[in-house]
């Protein structure tokens, strides 16, 4: 069973980590969000890039852990202790979803209000 767990999530992180850059590379899509900051950018601007890092990277930890508890509780097999452990993994991994997403923004926001404060 460890073993099926871990195969399956060396698939997970495989397929999360180069799905996307081959489809950028197919599409041509400039992913602006992740592109290497120029000479000369401000502390703001360089605090908001590595925040998008972390949150993008927190996020990639979160879907895992949210198929890790989908795939606990299909496993379960009936076993009432897996299945809530795999609902509470779920409904953690949610939450944290959620937790993410709204940082992001509010990182965003910030990161709008410092820039356009310092441009004067």
């Amino acid at each position: 069973m460890k073993k099926i767990m871990k195969v399956i999530a060396g698939f997970v992180f495989l397929y999360s980590v180069l799905i996307p850059k081959i489809t950028y590379a197919i599409s041509g899509t400039d992913f602006t969000t992740l592109a290497p900051l120029p000479k000369g950018t401000s502390l703001t601007a360089l605090i908001v890039h590595a925040v998008n890092w972390l949150v993008i990277v927190a996020g990639m930890l979160a879907v895992i852990y949210l198929i890790y508890g989908g795939i606990t509780y299909i496993m379960a097999a009936g076993n009432e202790d897996k299945i809530k452990q795999g609902k509470t993994i779920i409904i953690n991994a949610i939450i944290g979803i959620v937790i993410i997403l709204v940082s992001l923004a509010l990182v965003r926001w910030v990161g709008t209000i410092l820039s356009a404060s310092t441009t004067y």
